[in-house]
């Protein structure tokens, strides 16, 4: 299966001009986004919770072929608190609706850095993605005391899937091709198909080393790859095709319209990296 590139968000304002033309509409920016991408990641539904009505309206303005990823509220990885199952309720109870729960394609649970391996922590987690099963699951943790054997072998046992992420080379944080982050993770039960599927998910965050900790969200992700840092995934994700059922590469450097240049780059680094049959063949 071919990677689906995109980008984490697409709603941007800084993204006209260099994306979007300068007189459209927002109500227009998703239309537009799909006649360019097959796949974005809705990052929205980490600060608000989202509605059924509004994913629905998403789901009808792209095209049937369109894929949806989709993050978790952060009431239920960043804040905690006793009343967590009834916002898991709340979230399963929006993105159920069809027809976007046909174009989901994965539901991506971000964990900080903050949220370290312990044992509450663990059980808090299996609680979580027992309370969300059904759901194509993709674990993404930030602190690299995640990225070990048991864990990987534990989301097997779920069918949960680990996000490979890029990020600065900074102590603690995870780093690409570690147990915690190889691609090849499980794939969910997938009720279309009626048996397993396989499902692997990078995402692309910048390596702005000077501003990851002390600096804001904008600052953080303020990067533009370069074309060598670039083709330091290819083989990995060209070896993923190979494997994977569903492969989704979202970039989330989004400052200045930078995601939708990597975005693009790649596709182009990947496709120069595919065998091509000569005539005949």
């Amino acid at each position: 299966m071919a990677a689906i590139i995109g980008t984490s968000g697409y709603s941007y304002e800084d993204w006209r001009g260099s994306f979007y033309p300068a007189d459209l509409g927002k109500e227009d920016f998703l239309r537009f986004y799909a006649m360019f991408f097959h796949f974005v990641e809705l990052d929205f539904s980490y600060y608000r919770m989202p509605d059924a009505r509004g994913l629905i309206r998403m789901a009808e303005s792209v095209p049937s072929d369109f894929l949806f990823s989709l993050k978790v509220h952060r009431s239920l990885t960043h804040e905690g608190g006793a009343d967590w199952p009834a916002r898991a309720g709340e979230f399963l109870a929006a993105v159920g609706a069809r027809p976007f729960r046909d174009k989901l394609a994965a539901v991506l649970l971000q964990f900080p850095f903050g949220f370290r391996y312990t044992d509450p922590n663990r059980v808090y987690l299996g609680e979580l993605t027992e309370a969300l099963g059904g759901l194509p699951l993709v674990l993404e943790f930030r602190n690299a005391e995640w990225q070990r054997q048991s864990v990987t072998e534990e989301a097997a046992r779920r069918s949960l899937a680990i996000a490979a992420v890029d990020v600065p080379a900074l102590d603690g944080l995870p780093r690409p091709g570690g147990d915690g982050t190889t691609f090849g993770s499980p794939g969910f039960d997938a009720a279309a198909s009626g048996g397993r599927s396989g499902l692997s998910y990078l995402r692309f965050h910048g390596r702005n080393a000077a501003a990851w900790w002390d600096g804001d969200a904008a600052g953080r992700y303020s990067w533009l790859y370069s074309d060598a840092e670039l083709e330091e995934w290819r083989p990995r994700v060209l070896q993923e095709e190979g494997r994977a059922k569903t492969l989704l590469v979202a970039f989330n450097n989004h400052q200045g319209g930078n995601a939708v240049r990597n975005a693009r780059r790649f596709k182009e680094i990947l496709d120069e990296g595919r065998p091509r049959l000569s005539l005949g063949e």
